[in-house]
C-alpha cells in the first residue's frame, strides 16, 4: 500500500505518467516475491533451535528498519522533489500535499518511537543520527504543510477536515522543533500533547465545529452582502437579480457543508423566519423531492449548483450538464398502441439499433446532436422522427437544478410523434443532457410505444 500510494504521488505531484498496470504488477512483485521470503525469513533450518525470544522482536525491527523507514524516506525524497518544482514554477502547492506530508511524517515519528528502546545500543548508532537527520528534514516540508493549507483555508475558509490537518500541523512543527532543539529529547512529549490538544480541539469556543460553523457562516455572509442577498441586518432578502455562477456555486457549497455538518440551526442566523419551518414548507409538485440545501439555496432566490456541476463560460456560452429522472410511474392510456419496446438504453456513441413489431423489422436511429430519434424501415426509409430539444429546453429551463437526484413530474418526460404511417409515444425514464453552443444528448433511457396506421 505505502508503494502504492508513492507511486501516486509520483503521478499526481510530478505530473509522470503511471500506467495502471504498474500498481498490479508492484502487487504481483511483492505478493509473489517480496511476501514469500519476508514469511520464510524467520523459519529455522531443519535441526536448528531457536531459543523463545525476550529481548527485542527481531521481526519488529526487520520490519521498522528494513520496509517501514525506507518507505517513508521515499516519500520525503518525493515531497523533496515536488518542493523543488514548485519552487522553480513558482506556484502554491496543491491541497493534496497536505495530507501527504502529515501522514508520512507522523508515520515516520512513529518509526522512531518502535525503535527507542534500541537506540542507545552501539550496533544501532545509526537509529540516533537517522532520527536526528529526520527531524531536521521535516522543516522544509512542514513549512509546505502550512502554506498549502493556509492557502485552502484563505480561500474557502476554515471546515472540519482542514481545521484537523491545521492543527495535527501546529502539532507536527512543535514537535520537530522539540526534537532538534531539545536536549533530552524524551518521547512522552509526544503523546501528552497530542493528548492535550485532543481535549482543546473537542470543547469549548475553539473545538472544531464551532471554529469551522463560525467560519463558513462568515464566508456566506460576505457571499450574500456582495451579491445583495443580505439586508442591513444580515438576513436574508429573496433576490430576483441574476447571480454570477460563482457565487452561486460558492453558495450552494456552503449551505450543503452547513447542513452535513452542522444541521439546519447554523443557518438560522441568515433569516427572520424559522428556517425548518420554511424549508418544511416547501412541498409542492416541483420542490418535494429536492434536498434541504437546495429549498434554502431557493428561499434565498438564487439557482442551486450541485458540487460536481461546472461552467465553462465565454462571451457567448454557457455550458452546463443536466440530468432528469421520472419522479414517479403514472397511468398513460396505452390503447391506441400495438407494440411496445421496455427500457431502451442510448448513450452518446450508441448505434442504431433495430427493432421489430410484428413482422414489420424496424431501425431506431439516434442522433445526440440534433436531439432526434427517427425510425427506418429495413431499406434504411426514414418513417418518422420524434424531436427532444423542444423537450429538454423545458426541462432545463422549468427544473434548474437538474441534478443526478433531480426528480420532475413523469407527466413532463412524455414525447410523441404521428404522421400517415405511425403514431410513436416515449415515456422517458433518465435524460442527460448539455446546455449551450455545443448543447446535445448524453444518455437517455424509454420506453417506446408505436402503431401502424
Amino acid at each position: 500500500f505505502g508503494l502504492s500510494i508513492a507511486l501516486l504521488s509520483i503521478d499526481n505531484l510530478l505530473g509522470f505518467d503511471i500506467k495502471d498496470v504498474r500498481y498490479l504488477q508492484l502487487w504481483f512483485i511483492l505478493v509473489g516475491i517480496f511476501n514469500t521470503f519476508f514469511f520464510l525469513a524467520r523459519v529455522p533450518k531443519i535441526g536448528e533451535f531457536e531459543p523463545s525470544v525476550t529481548e527485542y522482536p527481531k521481526a519488529l525491527k526487520v520490519f521498522v528498519q528494513y520496509v517501514l523507514i525506507p518507505i517513508v524516506t521515499i516519500y520525503i525524497l518525493i515531497l523533496y522533489s515536488y518542493l523543488v518544482k514548485i519552487i522553480v514554477q513558482w506556484e502554491l502547492p496543491t491541497g493534496w500535499v497536505a495530507n501527504l506530508v502529515l501522514s508520512f511524517s507522523i508515520a515516520g515519528i512513529f518509526s522512531l518511537l518502535l525503535l527507542h528502546p534500541i537506540k542507545d545500543e552501539a550496533k544501532n548508532n545509526w537509529i540516533r543520527l537517522y532520527s536526528k537527520l529526520y527531524y531536521i528534514g521535516l522543516v522544509p516540508l512542514v513549512v509546505l504543510l502550512f502554506i498549502s493549507i493556509g492557502t485552502r483555508i484563505s480561500e474557502y475558509g476554515v471546515t472540519i477536515n482542514r481545521f484537523y490537518v491545521a492543527t495535527l500541523a501546529v502539532w507536527l512543527a512543535g514537535v520537530v522543533l522539540y526534537f532538534i532543539l531539545s536536549k533530552s529529547k524524551n518521547i512522552k512529549v509526544i503523546p501528552i500533547s497530542l493528548a492535550l490538544i485532543a481535549l482543546g480541539i473537542t470543547f469549548g469556543p475553539l473545538s472544531t465545529f464551532s471554529v469551522s460553523e463560525r467560519s463558513q457562516l462568515g464566508r456566506i455572509t460576505e457571499t450574500l452582502k456582495k451579491n445583495n442577498i443580505l439586508d442591513e441586518e444580515g438576513t436574508v432578502i429573496k433576490t430576483d437579480s441574476e447571480i454570477p455562477f460563482e457565487s452561486r456555486s460558492e453558495i450552494s457549497s456552503i449551505v450543503r457543508y452547513m447542513i452535513d455538518n452542522h444541521d439546519l440551526n447554523s443557518l438560522q442566523p441568515l433569516f427572520d423566519n424559522d428556517l425548518k419551518s420554511e424549508v418544511d414548507a416547501i412541498e409542492n409538485e416541483d420542490l418535494e423531492f429536492r434536498t434541504k440545501a437546495e429549498k434554502i439555496v431557493l428561499l434565498m432566490g438564487i439557482e442551486y449548483v450541485n458540487e460536481w456541476e461546472n461552467v465553462i463560460t465565454d462571451s457567448l456560452n454557457q455550458k452546463r450538464y443536466y440530468e432528469f429522472d421520472a419522479e414517479s410511474k403514472i397511468a398513460v392510456d396505452i390503447s391506441s398502441y400495438d407494440y411496445s419496446f421496455n427500457w431502451l438504453r442510448f448513450f452518446t456513441g450508441t448505434p442504431e439499433v433495430t427493432i421489430t413489431a410484428g413482422e414489420q423489422e424496424l431501425k431506431l436511429s439516434p442522433n445526440f446532436d440534433e436531439f432526434t430519434f427517427v425510425i427506418k424501415n429495413k431499406e434504411d426509409q426514414e418513417l418518422i422522427t420524434i424531436y427532444l430539444k423542444e423537450k429538454i429546453e423545458y426541462l432545463q429551463r422549468n427544473y434548474p437544478s437538474g441534478s443526478f437526484d433531480s426528480r420532475v413530474p413523469a407527466e413532463v418526460m412524455i414525447a410523441s410523434a404521428e404522421n400517415e404511417d405511425l403514431s410513436i409515444m416515449m415515456l422517458i425514464h433518465t435524460v442527460g443532457s448539455n446546455s449551450g453552443d455545443d448543447a446535445s444528448l448524453s444518455n437517455i433511457q424509454f420506453t417506446l410505444y408505436l402503431t401502424f396506421k
